[in-house]
C-alpha cells in the first residue's frame, strides 16, 4: 500500500498524523506540542504542510475499546514500514496496558484510549529526541571510520605536506566534540532510572529504550567518540608543534640572514679605510 493510499481519505480511518520537528531554538510563531523536560530548551513543534522535512511523522488514533482492530494494526505497519530510511527495516511493536506503539525511524504510530493517549504520546516524543540524536551520531561515525584510519599515521607525524590539510583537520575535530556535545544533551533521557511508582508514560518509555537497546547503543557510540576524539587531539597536538617549530625555524632563519647582512655592511664600511 502507498503512502498516498493512506491520504486524504483513508487516514480519517487510521487517525491524525502529526508531522513534528525536534528544535533547540524554536521560531516565535512555531506551534510548540512539546517542550522535552530533560532537554533544556528542547521542543517538539508541528511542522505544518510539506515544504520541509519532518523529524517525526506520528500517526494517533484513539479507540474505544481496550485493544485496537487487527485490521489497523495491520494498516498501521504497513504506514510506518514505508516511512522507514533503512530499507527493509521493520517497525518494532510494544503493547502495554491497552495501548500499543509500532515504531520506525522516521515514522510512529500509537493506538491508545482517550485518557492514555497524551502521556503515551510525550513518551514518543521524549524517547524520539532521544533516538534522533543518537542515530545521528551513529551514522555519522559509521561514515567517518575510514577517513580516521586515512588521519591516524598524522596523530604520529607532521609534514610540510601536511599543512594544506590542517583546515580540514580542524573541521573532523570540531565535528567529534559538536556530536559529544549534543549526544551528552539527550544521555538523561536514555539512563534515567526507572520511574516510581512506575507511570503508563514511564512504562512506555522504558520498554522503548529497551526494544530499541538505548542504553547499550550509547555506551558503544561514546567509547567510539572516544577513539575519534584522542586520535584527533593528538591530530591537532602534532600540527601546533609542527607550525610552532615551524615559525621558530622561520625566525631564525630571519635573524641570521639580518646578521649576515649586517656583517657585510660593516666589511663594506672598512674596506676604504684599508685602501683595498
Amino acid at each position: 500500500m502507498s503512502t498516498d493510499a493512506l491520504m486524504p481519505n483513508s487516514i480519517s480511518e487510521l487517525g491524525r498524523i502529526e508531522r513534528i520537528s525536534f528544535e533547540a531554538t524554536p521560531a516565535k510563531d512555531a506551534t510548540v506540542l512539546y517542550r522535552i523536560p530533560s532537554v533544556e530548551g528542547w521542543c517538539a513543534i508541528e511542522v505544518p504542510g510539506h515544504e520541509r522535512p519532518a523529524d517525526l511523522e506520528l500517526l494517533v488514533h484513539e479507540t474505544s475499546g481496550i485493544a485496537s482492530s487487527t485490521s489497523w494494526l495491520e494498516r498501521a505497519v504497513t504506514w510506518a514500514d514505508e516511512g522507514n530510511s533503512a530499507q527493509g527495516k521493520k517497525s518494532t511493536l510494544i503493547s502495554l496496558h491497552g495501548v500499543e506503539v509500532l515504531w520506525n525511524d522516521r515514522r510512529a504510530a500509537v493506538t491508545a484510549p482517550r485518557d492514555r493517549l497524551e502521556s503515551v504520546r510525550k513518551a514518543i516524543l521524549d524517547f524520539a529526541i532521544a533516538e534522533r540524536e543518537l542515530r545521528h551520531t551513529e551514522e555519522t561515525l559509521n561514515r567517518s571510520w575510514k577517513q580516521l584510519e586515512n588521519d591516524i599515521p598524522t596523530a604520529f607525524a607532521f609534514s610540510e605536506e601536511k599543512v594544506r590539510d590542517r583546515a580540514a583537520l580542524g573541521k573532523r575535530f570540531q565535528q567529534i566534540i559538536e556530536l559529544r556535545g549534543r549526544l551528552s544533551r539527550v544521555i538523561p533521557l536514555i539512563v534515567q532510572p526507572s520511574q516510581y511508582p512506575p507511570t503508563l508514560q514511564s512504562q512506555t518509555l522504558e520498554r522503548l529504550r529497551e526494544r530499541m537497546r538505548q542504553e547499550e547503543r550509547a555506551e558503544v557510540v561514546e567509547r567510539q567518540l572516544e577513539v575519534f576524539n584522542n586520535v584527533y587531539e593528538m591530530c591537532s597536538q602534532r600540527s601546533s608543534d609542527f607550525m610552532l617549530a615551524r615559525s621558530g625555524h622561520i625566525l631564525e632563519w630571519i635573524i641570521i640572514l639580518l646578521l649576515a647582512l649586517q656583517t657585510i655592511l660593516t666589511v663594506v664600511d672598512y674596506l676604504p679605510a684599508t685602501g683595498t
